[in-house]
């Protein structure tokens, strides 16, 4: 159980094969690495854990297992679990495991084929899934996510928001900046947009509860499209669709407010409904 003294926040470089990865971040001077065979009747796990290297070079801590141990036909588990200084930076390549970070931590880097990714607190975010499932509490800055079947969840992003998802849902809470989506066929919903907000979609719905300012571009095939307005904004709409019907329930006005916020909302569909409405 390596333990390194680290007064301040480090950068934790994390890349093995398979298995659970946790981390820890609390006001503390050290950082304690374990790393554990997933099952320890497992020879191939032992070894694997046996061989992972666990060192400091400077400010970084590094986790790491040798190539050679990726290619014996199958795959080693690991259980590797991390307790840091609040404030340190994550880096973390795995191809099938589970992420679990707790605490609050500077940037964090995640990239897994399978396993699921549940983050707390982080100043940014970037993360690339194929198939599991992303969320995060809060980003102080930007996030980036990229899932081919993974669903998103971000509660809230201080920053923007930039996501691109095949067939998972993509949530998005409360985001400071811009929000831009690209989703085929999963859904699409933005509680509250203090930017503009760009969505492309094959045939997801798309909702975005409230919007002040900005602009907002949402494109779609098959989907259904609800825009909800922030009460003393005024919004200037270019809505249509094919075959879907279209609704707004704002009143009409020759001219914007002088004092009001604006918003332009541009919406395209080919069978999807469009409604636009005031905000609650």
């Amino acid at each position: 159980m390596p333990v390194f003294q680290t007064p301040g926040p480090v950068a934790l470089q994390v890349k093995f094969p398979a298995g659970d990865l946790n981390i820890t971040a609390t006001p503390r001077e050290d950082t304690l690495v374990e790393v554990r065979p997933a099952d320890p009747s497992r020879s191939i796990d032992v070894e694997c854990a046996k061989r992972t290297r666990v060192e400091q070079i400077d400010g970084t801590i590094f986790i790491e297992t040798p190539e050679q141990h990726l290619t014996l036909g199958r795959t080693p588990r690991l259980e590797v679990v991390v307790g840091l200084p609040e404030g340190s930076r994550v880096d973390s390549v795995t191809a099938s495991a589970g992420v679990r970070m707790t605490g609050a931590l500077d940037n964090v880097s995640v990239k897994t084929a399978s396993g699921d990714v549940r983050i707390d607190r982080c100043a940014g975010l970037a993360a690339k899934t194929a198939s599991g499932d992303v969320t995060c509490d809060v980003t102080e800055g930007d996030a980036y996510v990229k899932t081919a079947s993974g669903d998103v969840g971000l509660r809230e992003v201080r920053g923007g928001a930039e996501i691109s998802t095949a067939s998972g849902r993509a949530e998005l809470g409360v985001v400071g900046g811009s929000a831009t989506v690209k989703s085929a066929s999963g859904r699409v919903r933005i509680r509250a947009a203090g930017g503009s907000v760009q969505v492309k979609s094959a045939s997801a719905d798309v909702t975005v509860d409230t919007v002040a300012r900005g602009n907002v571009s949402v494109k779609s095939s098959s989907g259904d499209v609800v825009i909800g307005v922030a009460a003393g904004t005024d919004a200037w709409l270019d809505v249509s669709s094919v075959s879907g019907d279209v609704g707004s329930s704002l009143n009409q006005a020759d001219q914007p407010a002088a004092d009001a916020e604006q918003v332009e909302i541009h919406v395209r569909t080919t069978s999807g409904d469009i409604s636009i409405t005031r905000a609650h």
